[in-house]
């Protein structure tokens, strides 16, 4: 084992042993901006500071790819001298190791490939790993693959039935495949073990999807209550009420959402539903076109568009945008059999 890959992931020898342990509850409620200030506490001079460098750049991934490398790379330097280490420049032969670096390709560059590769490597030295067992079902999930999802993260629960997030992440791959019921069945354990916005909310979107909107209502209600400031739950509540025809609602909830964050990329295209659910083509365009400029592959904002430019007599924009979102996701065309408030 790499003595200094050891330490950098290691916590139990640290002087800020029970910082890193808030920090992982914080990320765990997905409060990622307190989670980071506690890292920040940790002084530059100090050896834990590329225990904490290390962890704020998982953090800050989702955010900030580019910066999220960046501070991946300082704490590399601060431990190698040099921030281009890897497998191929050490003895690697400890399942953490290879653990490590399996993280480091599902967060950092996002390739889930090699991050099953490691992980396959880390759990033939050590086979009863559970959270390698979950990071190798969240890799293929990423990768739409839910059936092998599926299977893994039994395996993880059967070693550990008591964490609440791999019953959190079961209900997630069941819900993809289709099974509501027993998504719903896997969230229940999960905030039975350990209530939690992420369980509500994903409990929420089940009923969202079946049209229980009453239940999914109560659900985002739930999860609100653990976290004021859960925007999923709040742009969920807002779509839900537009849905219903209830736009004032509808407003409240997505106002609130814009205050949240403004960038926010699924406010944007839920915001662009609602303005084309109340016939305001024009705005509804500026939004998706801001959600493009995030990720311009999202068949479901091409589509919207669509729908937006077809209501404005503008066909031959209208059908290109179209031909975009079924050539990116044929699926895509389950647009039209939503329940939209305007009339055909």
């Amino acid at each position: 084992m790499n003595e200094k890959l050891g330490q950098l992931i290691d916590i139990e020898s640290s002087d800020y042993k029970n910082l890193f342990e808030d920090y992982n509850e914080l990320i765990g409620q997905s409060k990622i901006d307190e989670a980071i200030k506690l890292l920040e506490t940790i002084p530059k001079g100090h050896k834990d500071y590329s225990k904490a460098l290390y962890r704020k750049s998982l953090a800050v991934y989702f955010d900030d790819e580019e910066k999220s490398f960046e501070i991946f790379q300082q704490a590399l330097t601060m431990e190698f001298g040099n921030s281009n280490y890897s497998p191929a420049f050490g003895n690697l032969d400890n399942s953490e190791d290879f653990f490590l670096f399996a993280l480091n390709m599902i967060y950092i560059f996002n390739d889930f490939q090699n991050a099953i590769k490691y992980l396959d490597l880390s759990l033939k030295i050590k086979p009863d790993q559970s959270e390698a067992l979950n990071f190798k079902a969240i890799s293929f999930g990423f990768l739409h693959k839910y059936k092998k999802a599926i299977k893994l993260i039994n395996k993880a629960i059967k070693i550990d039935p008591d964490n609440s997030s791999y019953w959190n992440n079961k209900g997630a791959f069941l819900l993809e495949q289709n099974y509501p019921s027993k998504a719903i069945k896997a969230f229940d354990r999960a905030i039975e073990l350990e209530p939690n916005v992420d369980s509500w909310s994903n409990k929420g979107t089940v009923y969202y999807r079946e049209g229980e909107f009453v239940k999914a209502l109560n659900c985002y209600d739930e999860a609100l209550k653990l976290d004021p400031l859960n925007i999923s739950s709040v742009i969920n509540k807002a779509s839900i009420y537009s849905e219903l025809g209830q736009f004032k609602l509808a407003d409240e909830y997505f106002q609130i959402a814009c205050k949240l964050d403004s960038n926010d990329f699924t406010y944007l295209v839920e915001m662009a539903k609602h303005l084309i659910n109340k016939g305001e083509f024009k705005k509804s365009i500026q939004y998706l076109d801001k959600s493009l400029e995030i990720y311009e592959d999202f068949a479901l904002s091409w589509m919207y568009k669509s729908i937006a430019l077809s209501e404005l007599g503008m066909d031959d924009e209208s059908e290109i945008c179209f031909k975009k979102a079924v050539k990116l996701d044929p699926d895509s065309l389950s647009v039209f059999d939503e329940v939209f408030v305007i009339d055909d």
